[in-house]
């Protein structure tokens, strides 16, 4: 797993600028102003959720910092909303309808000020955004509606997530290239309910810091991450040290090399840095799709003979058609295994060994 190492006001401001971009190309300025200013909103929620550990004084400056940059958020789209208003003359109602829905989302956002402020007030101020969903042409409506539903899906795993571990101190950040709520959720559950123990990682990140959260909890058990960046293994080893986990992962500098499977060549992983089996759980989410095609596949065939007789098999990013034809061939391959296909944000993909 890439690690996300810039901060979470640039993964905020990321967000917004891509949810914009997304809105526009769908449903024109409605919907990007719907998508920028609810992405915004989640983004200072989350914030303030982070920093709900820390002390009063530390969160209220957290907060503030990040409450400016959806401050001018807003003030960027207003500004252009003036411009666009006359301009497009063939949109007079919708863009007067805007007007007030805009009012009222800022005002929202402004509510976040507090630092003592909850999450239940957080959920009544997007639902309230929601209601107002109805005013909106079929097609933004379907857009928004499916783009809020997937907000919800994220902010309940984030709160189930925290719920499960009660961290000391805040989690690492769960957006841009870092896996999502749902995901980190689902890798610690697994963990958890079914005792895995010897878990390999296929890049490290976030969910290095998860899934060893995990084997804490359970009381055994190791993560082995391998990862071919430095950069990237130095600031995973720190996020462990930091909270305290460095004894439940180890993450391995593992370079990209040549591998040869039958006929075909890959630029994966050393081979050789992978640990003994039986290996009951690996999650796959790397190497990046940068590498070549079909860069992920050589994970299966290298580690198959070390599989545990209950192994599990977890691929990220299965939306992709890359990862999509992974899965397919990696199922042909495996018929004592059964497939999954989870609804995640950016699509899993699940094997699981018979019994």
């Amino acid at each position: 797993m890439t690690f996300p190492f810039r901060g979470d006001l640039f993964a905020v401001a990321a967000a917004v600028v891509l949810a914009t971009i997304a809105g526009l190309s769908i449903g024109g300025l409605p919907l990007a102003a719907y998508a920028m200013l609810s992405t915004a909103m989640l983004g200072g929620m989350y914030v303030l959720w982070s920093r709900a550990k820390r002390s009063q004084r530390h969160a209220a400056a957290g907060v503030d910092k990040r409450l400016k940059g959806i401050e001018q958020q807003l003030s960027s789209m207003q500004a252009e909303q003036a411009k666009q208003t006359k301009r497009l003359t063939v949109l007079p109602r919708q863009l007067d309808a805007l007007e007030p829905r805009l009012e009222a989302i800022a005002a929202a956002v402004e509510g976040l000020r507090a630092p003592d402020g909850d999450v239940d007030r957080l959920h009544q101020r997007l639902a309230s955004i929601g209601d107002s969903v109805e005013r909106l042409p079929n097609q933004t409506k379907n857009a928004v509606r499916t783009w809020t539903r997937t907000v919800y899906a994220e902010l309940e795993d984030l709160e189930a997530l925290y719920r499960d571990i009660n961290p000391d101190q805040a989690l690492p950040p769960m957006r841009g290239w870092a896996a999502g709520a749902d995901l980190s959720r689902f890798l610690y559950r697994e963990v958890a309910d079914n005792g895995r123990r010897n878990i390999v990682e296929c890049g490290s990140g976030s969910t290095t810091v998860i899934l060893a959260y995990a084997l804490r909890a359970n009381g055994s058990g190791r993560v082995t991450s391998l990862e071919h960046q430095e950069e990237f293994v130095e600031a995973t080893q720190r996020m462990l040290a930091d909270r305290g986990l460095s004894e439940w992962a180890q993450v391995v500098h593992a370079p990209l090399t040549d591998v040869k499977l039958g006929e075909e060549g890959f630029l994966w992983y050393e081979p050789g840095r992978i640990p003994d089996g039986p290996i009951d759980m690996c999650f796959v989410d790397g190497p990046p799709r940068t590498v070549g095609d079909a860069a992920r596949y050589p994970a299966v065939p290298l580690m198959r003979d070390r599989l545990a007789s209950d192994a599990v098999i977890i691929l990220d990013d299965a939306h992709r058609s890359d990862e999509r034809a992974i899965g397919e061939r990696w199922q042909a391959e495996l018929p004592d295994f059964t497939a999954q296909r989870l609804r995640h944000d950016y699509g899993t993909f699940v094997l699981r060994r018979n019994a």
